[in-house]
């Protein structure tokens, strides 16, 4: 899956968790909402489109933090 100027088909396993612990964290310690973390990954580094962030994100709390669900929602 593209990801921005990343490729996360290319990226380690670590890689992605590492990520998807960061979307968790944004989402429940940092408490920054789904519109928020989204608009940082979209300006991070990678600088995925807005559809590959809210895709990211979305993935990243079915999988890492379903407690958060509420927030995509």
């Amino acid at each position: 899956m593209p990801f921005g100027t990343k490729d996360l088909a290319a990226a380690s396993a670590r890689d992605l968790l590492r990520l998807g612990n960061v979307v968790c964290d944004g989402l429940g310690i940092q408490r920054l909402g789904y519109r928020r973390v989204v608009q940082r990954l979209v300006q991070s580094e990678a600088c995925p489109t807005p559809a590959q962030a809210r895709a990211f994100v979305q993935s990243a709390v079915r999988h890492l933090c379903p407690q958060h669900a509420s927030a995509i929602d």
